[in-house]
């Protein structure tokens, strides 16, 4: 788990100090960055939000689909991300794993 979480469909009216203080409950941030996601006067921000602890990171991800301003946001963990640039999906990481693990259903209680 990363301590990375990147924040999607924040309005243009909402400013840095606004993401901050609305993620800054979850634990101490240590970078964020909001960006505009193109060149449109009202084109909605994206944010990546670093926190110092992955817990905090976990907490974050609790706030996707809630409202900050006028916009309602959606978090994402910046590793489901990574692995999603990559390719890679949670079901393909699962699949992986089961190779290890693998139980047949008649094994099962």
């Amino acid at each position: 788990m990363s301590t990375t979480v990147h924040v999607q469909n924040i309005s243009n009216r909402t400013s840095e100090k606004e993401v901050r203080d609305f993620f800054s409950f979850c634990g101490k941030i240590s970078s964020l960055s909001v960006t505009p996601t193109s060149d449109a006067a009202d084109a909605s921000q994206s944010a990546t939000v670093t926190f110092e602890k992955e817990t905090a990171a976990k907490t974050a991800l609790l706030l996707d689909n809630t409202q900050l301003g006028p916009a309602q946001v959606h978090v994402t963990s910046a590793s489901s991300l990574d692995q999603m640039a990559r390719g890679k999906t949670a079901r393909s990481a699962d699949e992986g794993d089961r190779d290890e693990h693998d139980i047949s259903q008649d094994d099962k209680p």
